[in-house]
């Protein structure tokens, strides 16, 4: 297939492209919410790439091929196909269980779980806007208990408001990822060619169908993939065949006497498309990946025999061990952000049109818009969080944090498109808080799951709340 530059498809058809990607982002987040949520079977979207959206690409392809066959103009075009994919990845990353499956519950859970004998009524709810909760007792008790459904004049009236509001926080918390992603394109993906080993499949897939099809390394990979996927199925419905063990299996359990047991949980997996991924990792960034979770693992078993591992507390124990993982982040990001800084100036010099200017021919705004838009947005989203109840002066530093969080991931996700990537804390904004000078000691069971990555929601609200 020839490959035609950009992303963009002709004007004339982007409208019957939008409402195709939009009936296969709707499909597909309901796909992801029933398994998640409802059936909670398996988590679709805690993985790199989000395999919904490639077997939907799958099925498009050959949708496509079919229509190639019967009528030339009505197959999809590259670019329409790549736009098609981004609509299906953005969708599913938002109906995701670390994003949207928790925004929804929060907006009526301390409402709905307030009692006498947690007293939320006198130190949780009179802290929560109400622009942004749902706080209609009937409203509530239909949602929570069922029996009805959204779709009334009541049941509208209440939500509505809520929903439109942290849709405008939504828009504007993707408008500065997006700026930033923009900002960044050219020296990230022409000066310096990262690998991107997420897109490389969709991408081949896309781009060599063909090719792809009749490539036999690629249907052995498949095969064995498939065939190991297929045979564990069979085992399920047919005890006697015997089960290939393939997930997570715990090999801590085996360290029982002190202090190696303090390793906890240590999983050993045999994930083929993991596999696959680190092909398209350089050499270096794939053994860090798995040194360093071996290091952080062998400071547990030092801090047991230094006495220091039950402590808890922000800084002592293994909760210490998150406080390392967020400063490596912000390293990461700090790094990222130095080894761009001829490209920064570059970009500067563009807004003003001065001499030095980086080339703006090829991309898809102008970095004069893309800065003010990332600006703008930005500004919302701290207006938002001051309007919610945030101090400014906890806003401004919490979203350059966080931001400059993501920008780490996106870089390690450009380098490495590792299988997963979370981070969290089991406290809305400890980080913060430690920072500025919370030394409480709190009992802490150790953390075994190591560090996690997610955009909570209740993050932004448990800060808004605790500064009101």
């Amino acid at each position: 297939m020839k490959a035609e530059k950009g992303i963009a498809p002709p004007r004339e058809r982007l409208g019957w492209v939008l409402i195709v990607g939009s009936l296969l982002t709707v499909l597909q987040c309901y796909w992801i919410v029933v398994a998640e949520a409802m059936w909670f079977s398996i988590h679709l979207t805690v993985q790199s790439i989000f395999f919904t959206a490639v077997f939907a690409l799958v099925v498009l392809m050959l949708f496509n091929a079919g229509l190639r066959a019967v009528r030339r103009n009505l197959a999809f075009s590259r670019q329409e196909l790549l736009l098609l994919y981004v609509m299906m990845c953005m969708g599913a990353a938002m109906a995701g269980h670390g994003f949207m499956q928790l925004l929804i519950p929060l907006m009526g859970h301390a409402h709905w779980y307030a009692s006498p004998e947690n007293d939320w009524a006198e130190l949780i709810l009179p802290r929560l806007p109400e622009w942004l909760v749902v706080s209609d007792p009937q409203a509530l008790r239909d949602h929570y208990l069922g029996g009805s459904t959204f779709y009334t004049s009541e049941h509208l009236r209440v939500w509505l408001r809520p929903i439109f509001w942290w849709t405008l926080f939504i828009f504007a918390f993707v408008l500065v990822q997006l700026g930033l992603n923009l900002l960044v394109r050219r020296q990230w993906v022409e000066q310096e060619k990262l690998t991107y080993p997420i897109i490389q499949l969709p991408l081949e897939l896309i781009e060599q169908p063909v090719g792809l099809i009749r490539n036999p390394l690629f249907w052995g990979g498949f095969g064995i993939a498939a065939g190991l996927s297929l045979w564990n199925q069979l085992s399920i419905l047919f005890p006697s065949v015997p089960y290939v063990h393939l997930k997570l299996t715990d090999i801590g359990r085996y360290f029982r006497e002190k202090p190696w047991n303090a390793v906890g949980w240590l999983p050993i997996s045999f994930y083929p498309f993991a596999i696959g991924l680190g092909y398209f990792i350089p050499l270096d960034l794939l053994f860090s990946s798995w040194f360093f979770y071996l290091f952080w693992k062998a400071q547990r078993v030092l801090m047991t025999v230094a006495g220091v591992s039950a402590r808890g507390g922000s800084f002592s124990g293994f909760q210490g061990i998150i406080e390392q993982s967020t400063g490596a982040y912000l390293a990461v990001g700090i790094t990222a952000l130095w080894a761009t800084r001829r490209h920064f100036r570059g970009v500067w010099a563009a807004l003003w049109r001065r001499p030095g200017a980086v080339e703006e021919q090829g991309e898809p705004l102008s970095y004069r818009t893309t800065v003010t838009m990332t600006l703008f947005a930005f500004l919302f989203l701290i207006g938002f969080s001051v309007r919610a109840g945030m101090s400014l002066w906890l806003a401004v530093p919490f979203f350059l944090i966080y931001f400059l969080i993501t920008f780490s991931i996106v870089r390690m996700r450009a380098e490495m498109g590792g299988p997963g990537a979370r981070y969290a804390q089991r406290r809305s904004g400890s980080d913060l808080s430690a920072a500025a000078g919370d030394s409480e000691d709190r009992a802490a069971e150790p953390d075994d799951h190591g560090p996690v990555l997610v955009l909570q929601p209740s993050a932004l609200f448990g800060l808004c709340a605790g500064a009101a």
